[in-house]
């Protein structure tokens, strides 16, 4: 709890920090209503609509967008059934959900993986070139190999047919049948990596409300807040008012 709660307090403090900051919302902007801005919302975070502006660098985001989103759900999946009562996580919904999870962090590697290959071979200056942005992105790959990895441990103890679901786990764990390791002896491998993964992950959550992470969060914030002017009016001196064209 209190690791989940210190990320949430730093959410907190941003947002009353901006909320002392922004002025108020002119007449008649869009968003202005509660569904408006909701519906803002989730049209930015479904489709991605400024980035994809640069085909690439959306196509990369939107990978890691919903590869870590059908993680994060997966993950839920799993607390849900190991630590409430409730009892749902089998037979086909378990073998699809597991189709579906994996597929999700292979989408989620490759737009890692892919971020990491433009900024090596592309000059660009949307690009961020520092270098905590570049072991951000290596933190979040080592979540998502290291998970793979502790799968793969899990699914190599036995090799159960039904586990062919999880397409990658079952490659890693075929793997390390392949390289002899296999039975007891994937136990203390299963250990390592999910101590492995759990460390990754708290760090992780710990960052997430630091500029590079929270943009994620703060992104969405400021565009269901924006003022939805038309192009070309500023509303600086309290009201809309036309700003001259150059040229």
């Amino acid at each position: 709890m209190r690791r989940a709660g210190l990320p949430l307090s730093f959410f907190v403090r941003r947002f009353l920090q901006y909320r002392r900051a922004a002025p108020s919302s002119p007449d008649g902007t869009i968003g202005s209503t509660l569904p408006a801005r909701v519906g803002e919302v989730i049209r930015y975070l479904t489709f991605h609509q400024e980035l994809l502006r640069d085909r690439r660098a959306g196509i990369d985001h939107l990978l890691v967008f919903y590869g870590f989103f059908i993680l994060f759900i997966g993950t839920c999946l799993v607390f849900l059934e190991h630590d409430t009562p409730l009892h749902f996580f089998y037979g086909r919904f378990y073998f699809i959900s597991s189709l579906i999870v994996d597929l999700g962090g292979l989408a989620f590697i490759a737009g890692l993986l892919m971020f990491l290959g433009r900024r090596m071979g592309q000059r660009s200056g949307r690009i961020l070139r520092e270098w905590w942005v570049t072991s951000m992105v290596w933190l979040l790959l080592a979540i998502g190999v290291s998970g793979f990895l502790l799968e793969g441990a899990r699914i190599a103890f036995e090799m159960p047919q039904f586990e062919k679901w999880s397409v990658a786990g079952y490659a890693v764990a075929a793997a390390m049948q392949f390289a002899g390791v296999e039975g007891v002896h994937t136990l203390g491998l299963h250990r390592f990596f999910w101590t492995t993964h759990a460390i990754f992950c708290v760090v992780f959550f710990a960052l997430l409300p630091w500029k590079f992470f929270g943009h994620m969060v703060y992104g969405a914030v400021s565009w269901a807040t924006r003022a939805l002017c038309r192009l070309g009016t500023s509303t600086m001196w309290g009201g809309p008012s036309v700003v001259p064209k150059l040229g």
